[in-house]
């Protein structure tokens, strides 16, 4: 997808994102991987810190709305979250989870774990080859302080 949206825009994934979210959101030029070509996959690859991370996962929160700005379609935020795939669930880029929970989940738990229910966001930032024992954690000892 994110190469088609490079075409059509005739730019990268990056530029096409700058003023239309990252500005807004105040995340400064961000990383995302590319093939040989200049092309990114728009699946993943994306470079955030973790404040910038969670200023992601605050805007799902939100359903798109960033200090009164509308950036992405509440309709989106509802598609992105909801099972599209059952086994496991998953919505469109978000993984679905406990406590009606949706997260954006990247490699070693780069994780930004939305939890509409409980008006939270819980967004880490790790290195970590058990991801499973850290979610296991997230859900068991912090969701139920929230």
């Amino acid at each position: 997808m994110g190469i088609l949206v490079q075409r059509r825009a005739k730019c990268t994934l990056v530029d096409y994102l700058m003023l239309r979210l990252f500005a807004p959101l105040g995340i400064k030029r961000p990383t995302w991987e590319t093939d040989y070509q200049g092309n990114s996959f728009g699946s993943g690859g994306l470079f955030l810190s973790l404040s910038e991370l969670h200023k992601f996962g605050l805007l799902y929160l939100n359903k798109g709305n960033w200090e009164g700005q509308q950036l992405l379609a509440p309709e989106w935020i509802e598609a992105t979250a909801k099972d599209h795939v059952t086994n496991p669930p998953y919505g469109y880029l978000f993984w679905r989870g406990e406590y009606n929970s949706f997260r954006a989940d990247g490699m070693y738990s780069q994780l930004s774990i939305i939890f509409p229910d409980k008006s939270a966001v819980i967004s880490v930032v790790a290195n970590c080859y058990d991801g499973q024992s850290l979610l296991r954690a997230i859900y068991d000892d912090l969701c139920p302080q929230l």
